[in-house]
């Protein structure tokens, strides 16, 4: 979705907050032209006043910065001291007219190298935490894409031939390391990222078919997208012979022959969410949500539309505690 397509949605939906961002390119050219600009007070203090005109004149709701690494190559190493002051003066500009977000990356090395965060969380509105897409189709085992935590010893007895190594951070160390790097007072301000693409790979064997089982190669291009290793909801649901869920990293996922496909489903999504409240210790959770048109937003799965936003809608609005569906764990073959 464009900018201007939000901003009509805005005219129809008049509580929609519409944000611009800026960034968000892992690539060099982002980093160079951050610092390029935040290295000069001046150009710092002009891009604050361009961008607040810019908000004015588009009756938009603030402004996302999503720089990726702040004090990586192209960079400079005063990087994270012309961030903070960059939010700092942006801050100073837009007053309490406009909202700031911040994105925060899940690796820690970056983060220490690059984001004052107990400073940035002081001016910021909300810091966006990614915590999704830690794995994806082209690792040669089938996991979720975004654990919540690893496999305990209980749950991989019997399969330790087919359990994928240790290897990338979970949903919950990143929240714990995140708890203790941003101030209490300002803990409420940290959301984390939940994405709704479903992530396909092809197994080696049709006889070993739980999280953490071999794969010789990313599922097959389908539906709108025509991306080896990523499927819409529309299309899982044709693979729901019964709703699995993985019970340590927290996904759904569903099996046909060698077809193995992880995504956060209408089980595992308020299970997670949960998890996150509870770990998080504070009295709401902050979600955002990627990755919009990969659920069901025609109602082809079942009576009504957009069934995993309306699922993480109704979790955060719940005090229940939420645990798996008896017979969901994926004890026997979906």
């Amino acid at each position: 979705m464009g900018f201007r397509q939000a901003a009509e949605l805005k005219g129809v939906y008049t509580h929609l907050k519409v944000l611009l961002s800026l960034g968000g390119g892992p690539d060099e050219r982002d980093t160079f032209q951050f610092s390029s600009m935040s290295g000069h007070l001046n150009r710092t203090r002009a891009f604050a006043d361009k961008a607040y005109w810019w908000l004015v004149n588009r009756d938009s709701t603030g402004l996302h910065l999503d720089w990726r690494q702040p004090g990586g190559h192209c960079g400079s190493q005063a990087d994270k001291q012309n961030f903070l002051v960059l939010v700092e003066t942006l801050r100073e500009r837009f007053g309490l007219r406009y909202i700031i977000t911040v994105g925060v990356p899940y690796q820690e090395e970056y983060r220490h190298r690059g984001y004052h965060l107990p400073g940035i969380a002081d001016q910021a509105d909300f810091l966006l935490a990614t915590t999704h897409g830690f794995h994806d189709a082209s690792e040669k085992y089938a996991q979720c894409p975004s654990p919540y935590t690893t496999p305990s010893a209980n749950h991989t007895a019997g399969r330790s031939k087919n359990r994928a190594p240790r290897n990338g951070p979970t949903m919950r160390e990143v929240m714990r390391m995140l708890k203790y790097e941003v101030p209490r007072e300002h803990r409420q301000r940290l959301c984390f990222s939940v994405s709704l693409m479903g992530h396909r790979w092809t197994l080696r064997s049709s006889g070993a078919f739980h999280a953490g089982s071999a794969a010789s190669r990313a599922g097959p291009a389908a539906g709108d997208s025509q991306a080896r290793g990523v499927l819409e909801y529309p299309l899982v649901c044709q693979y729901l012979l019964r709703d699995s869920v993985d019970p340590d990293g927290m996904c759904s996922y569903a099996v046909r022959f060698r077809d193995w496909v992880a995504y956060e489903g209408v089980h595992s999504l308020p299970l997670k969410l949960s998890r996150m409240r509870r770990d998080m210790g504070t009295p709401g959770l902050c979600v955002a949500v990627w990755d919009l048109a990969f659920d069901d937003f025609r109602g082809d799965c079942g009576n009504s539309r957009s069934p995993l936003l309306r699922t993480i809608h109704r979790a955060l609005s719940s005090k229940k505690v939420w645990v798996i569906p008896k017979g969901a764990a994926g004890g026997k073959r979906p």
